[in-house]
């Protein structure tokens, strides 16, 4: 009997050592993360870098979920709830948000589907790509000049020698 209940103290010992591990690594991020439940995709934590690129605080997020807040386009919140529900993990899909102040921005996410407490969660990652698009387009915009090439090195206006 006592063999029971040490072994059973040592396992809830360890696995509250390894959420407490999981927490640290989670909110020390700098990339933003979540965890939302599912279906609903209503958060019940993200991290300081989610909160500083949207916008929010914790208070007007926890318990909530995106479309409430009006960040996502409500066909395209589905699109990724569906492919997740079917697929159990969506990788590296673009979306269009708002942030709190209106801002557009556009993430590249990846979610995975994981169990906490016996109800299914999503644990999500986002990275602001918006630079990153907005250079692209702009490389597309600038290339499309005739004659022109999108990026020049300073030795093409030099005289051949």
């Amino acid at each position: 009997m006592s063999l029971d209940v040490t072994d059973r103290h040592l396992a809830e010992e360890a696995a509250r050592e390894s959420e407490e591990r999981f927490l640290k690594a989670f909110h020390a991020n700098p990339t933003a993360q979540s965890i939302s439940t599912l279906p609903e995709g209503r958060w019940t934590e993200v991290n300081e870098s989610f909160l500083r690129m949207l916008e929010y605080t914790r208070e007007e997020v926890i318990g909530h979920d995106s479309h409430e807040l009006g960040m996502i386009d409500p066909v395209e919140r589905a699109r990724i709830l569906r492919l997740l529900g079917e697929k159990g993990a969506v990788r590296n899909y673009e979306v269009s948000i708002r942030t709190k102040t209106g801002k557009p921005i556009t993430l590249l996410t990846s979610s995975e589907k994981i169990v906490l407490n016996g109800q299914e969660h999503a644990l999500s990652i986002m990275i602001d790509i918006t630079d990153r698009k907005r250079a692209e387009a702009e490389i597309s915009h600038l290339a499309s000049f005739p004659g022109s090439t999108p990026i020049q090195s300073s030795n093409s206006t030099r005289p051949a020698k």
